[in-house]
């Protein structure tokens, strides 16, 4: 989880964690204040709800969590007002 940190600060714009299955959920929080546009998390399988608050806030257009098996529909909440495509 604290190897995303070094993400901090680089300019990056996309970035695909899929099938990364041992991050969890306080790994996004690394992720905060990035100018991410579009994000991968397929197969997160340790994400929960929890997860997807730590996107708030992000210019995310893109987004993609398939097969997040604990993700559950109350993880939208964190989505609103995203401009999302």
């Amino acid at each position: 989880d604290d190897s995303l940190g070094h993400l901090k600060g680089m300019s990056l714009t996309s970035v695909n964690f899929g099938g990364c299955f041992k991050i969890s959920d306080n790994a996004l929080a690394h992720l905060k204040g990035m100018p991410l546009t579009s994000v991968s998390f397929n197969w997160c399988k340790n994400f929960t709800d929890n997860a997807l608050m730590h996107l708030k806030g992000m210019p995310l257009i893109d987004l993609s969590f398939s097969w997040c098996e604990k993700l559950t529909d109350n993880a939208l909440a964190h989505l609103k007002g995203m401009p999302l495509a």
